[in-house]
């Protein structure tokens, strides 16, 4: 062979060797190779999932997320988020409940049904103050550290130190039974959340909803369970009619927002059925003074004028891998719930004379506890 062929040959496999790294890199959403270059962040890229078209009965502003298996065997848990996240995207991989769904096999939803609901959640509640017993729960509501409400049972953290905000909880429990609850129409509702529900710091929350309803003095009975999300204020709960949920079904759910795009993802996953939902919806404002991860009495009615329902006797609920992440707008870290040194927060009547739900401590973990019902209560207002 000439020197002249010997050359053409060369060119010719240096030529192949470039199109085939340039066409690994466009085929991987890649950039090309430069030594000067430095590696991007393991963020997927739009191709990565796709949004879906079929929505019905939803809010303005609410779509569906399909992750693909692709870009979670690719980039991990950080690939369950949408690309209208990338700050959220970038923290996912710190996420235990987040991690856990990447590492599931799930049926992840391709359309979403979406039905209204007059119930609410949050915010929290100021209870009255016109009984003060000597030996109630007036005195352990009185304790450092812990902050009763009439309708919270749970965890909740302060106000971060510095600039940070809160950006992103989980957990994980199992749905309650409803059917214990006698002769009542009774309501427990389980979520992990961000904010505090004002127009100044939206409440943004999901979670599961377990209901009874009583019919001729308590001869028949009916129960209802579903999964929702909600952002308070300005709406109710947003059932999710087409992910089910039944009593004792194992949930994992993250609440995780975008201070960048002001988008929050809530990602659902019952491992019991092996469904799950990615869900995203423009927050209409600020959020992220706290974190909370809380068993609740539904309120029914205006939400400046609810009705809190009595408290189905969903017995004792074992909370797990409560935790979140807290951003300061560059860099973003994980936590479980005591390092935050959160209130213990019972629930009670709206007058604060018997509890209705009591808080364990949290455990070795730092992200588990358990919540035990006490009492119905009674359909009341507090304000």
């Amino acid at each position: 062979m000439g020197e002249l062929e010997l050359f053409r040959l060369r060119k010719l496999s240096t030529l192949a060797a470039v199109c085939a790294a340039t066409v690994l890199a466009v085929g991987t959403g890649g950039p090309s190779a430069t030594a000067a270059q430095p590696t991007p962040s393991p963020v997927p890229s739009a191709a990565q999932s796709r949004p879906a078209a079929d929505v019905h009965g939803c809010p303005s502003g609410v779509s569906l997320n399909v992750p693909s298996a692709v870009g979670i065997a690719k980039y991990g848990a950080s690939a369950l988020l949408p690309a209208s996240m990338p700050q959220a995207q970038r923290a996912a991989d710190r996420s235990p409940v987040l991690q856990k769904i990447a590492h599931s096999n799930v049926q992840w939803l391709t359309s979403l049904d979406c039905s209204a609901t007059t119930l609410t959640n949050g915010p929290k509640r100021a209870q009255s103050r016109s009984v003060r017993p000597a030996d109630t729960p007036q005195q352990i509501c009185a304790l450092p550290n812990t902050n009763c409400q009439p309708n919270w049972s749970g965890y909740q953290t302060g106000t971060p130190r510095g600039a940070g905000t809160y950006s992103d909880a989980s957990m994980e429990w199992d749905v309650p039974n409803a059917s214990h609850s006698g002769d009542r129409n009774a309501h427990v509702t389980i979520w992990p959340g961000i904010g505090v529900g004002s127009d100044a710091d939206k409440l943004v929350q999901a979670g599961t909803e377990s209901v009874q309803y009583s019919f001729l003095g308590g001869l028949f009975h009916t129960q209802r369970y579903y999964a929702w999300i909600e952002i308070v204020p300005g709406e109710y709960e947003i059932r999710i009619s087409n992910l089910p949920v039944h009593p004792g079904d194992h949930m994992l759910v993250d609440v995780s927002y975008d201070t960048t795009t002001h988008n929050a993802t809530f990602t659902m996953y019952n491992t019991s059925t092996g469904k799950g939902g990615s869900i995203s919806q423009a927050v209409n404002g600020p959020t992220g003074s706290q974190s909370e991860w809380i068993v609740e009495r539904t309120c029914e009615g205006s939400q400046n004028s609810c009705k809190y329902t009595p408290l189905v006797k969903y017995g004792a609920e074992k909370i797990t891998n409560a935790g979140g992440q807290l951003t300061d707008g560059g860099s973003t870290s994980g936590f479980f719930a005591a390092q935050m040194q959160p209130q213990n927060t019972p629930m009670t009547d709206c007058k604060v004379t018997k509890f209705l739900s009591t808080v364990g401590p949290l455990d070795s973990t730092g992200g588990g506890f358990t919540t035990t019902w006490q009492d119905y209560g009674k359909s009341e207002k507090c304000n």
